[in-house]
């Protein structure tokens, strides 16, 4: 049986990063994720606590899923590990359409947290591969992908005119979310939105 904590004691996933990361624990987060349980292993990531979180397990949670709600958990855990970086040149390189979306997220939640600790290297290779690979990725990773660039436009003002140009290249990113409202936003509508509000926000992947 997994161990009750603050918050994380409900059924359903109810609270978000700020309201645990008073309780972060990451021998806590393996055993919820040992548990199996969907809910469980969301929480995990949120209780999971990036500056002691190994390597290897980020890999091996990467590989023990196959559904994209935990993607973007997962890849923000990643983005505020000490192995970001190399997160984000493995993934980004990786065949799998799950690692290959998680790079996309953890670059965003990378631009996030610190903008100016991204290499610009990375910034200059998600654009290119951006605009050349989008249309024929995976359905996800196009999602991702799109949300890079939108991440990219708000938080890098150097970059945000190579963004513009980008998004024009690419035009409409088509994804299907299935059965639900969710819609696929306009890099360059949702940008100019975010860059007239306080605090500027972008949505999870």
């Amino acid at each position: 049986m997994v161990r009750k904590r603050p918050c994380l004691a409900s059924s359903s996933v109810t609270c978000d990063r700020s309201s645990v990361a008073s309780v972060l624990d990451q021998d806590f987060a393996l055993e919820l994720w040992a548990s199996g349980n969907m809910d469980a292993r969301t929480l995990a990531f949120l209780v999971a606590d990036p500056t002691v979180v190994k390597s290897q397990e980020i890999d091996s949670w990467l590989r023990d899923f196959n559904y994209h709600l935990l993607v973007g958990l997962l890849a923000d855990v990643a983005a505020r590990s000490p192995y970001a970086l190399a997160k984000w040149k493995k993934w980004s390189a990786s065949k799998s359409s799950q690692a290959f979306s998680a790079a996309y997220c953890l670059l965003s939640s990378w631009l996030v947290q610190d903008p100016l600790a991204v290499p610009q290297e990375s910034i200059d290779s998600a654009l290119v591969a951006i605009q050349t690979k989008i249309r024929t990725s995976p359905n996800r990773a196009r999602y991702s992908m799109n949300q890079a660039l939108i991440a990219i436009g708000i938080y890098r003002v150097s970059d945000r005119k190579r963004v513009f140009q980008v998004a024009k290249t690419i035009g409409k990113v088509e994804v299907d979310h299935g059965n639900n409202s969710c819609k696929t936003p306009h890099a360059i509508t949702y940008i100019e939105k975010a860059l007239h509000s306080s605090p500027r926000k972008i949505r999870p992947c």
